[in-house]
């Protein structure tokens, strides 16, 4: 029987990894992100019933991916980097892009501020 979460992941497709057990630190961004979340709601603000932990969770969750520009994402929100995933920036390097495996570049022009480069 497949549990919920990982037929969630499956039909998404999401790679589920774990951490070794006994150490935390290897998944030290998720943490942190526990940390944040934590932060804003529970040690925050008193609840008087599990909706209203609900409901502030998720107004937590989505003024942060609009709003939090963040510094793994190259300043951009998480909705602004998720909306970014389809488009592909041109890569001033074939070798960098596997999309051009076996092509020849055919613009040797030099890189201009707002080209995308793949690195």
């Amino acid at each position: 029987m497949e549990h919920n979460f990982g037929r969630t992941c499956r039909e998404n497709g999401i790679e589920h990894r774990t951490t070794k057990v006994k150490h935390p630190w290897t998944n030290g961004q998720v943490e942190r992100m526990n940390h944040t979340i934590k932060e804003a709601t529970v040690r925050r603000y008193h609840y008087e019933s599990h909706q209203q932990l609900q409901a502030r969770l998720a107004d937590f969750v989505g003024a942060y991916n609009l709003g939090r520009r963040l510094k793994t994402l190259n300043g951009l929100t998480p909705y602004e980097h998720r909306q970014n995933l389809g488009k592909r920036a041109p890569a001033i390097h074939p070798k960098t892009d596997p999309a051009n495996a076996g092509t020849k570049q055919l613009d040797n022009r030099k890189a201009e501020r707002g080209d995308g480069v793949l690195i």
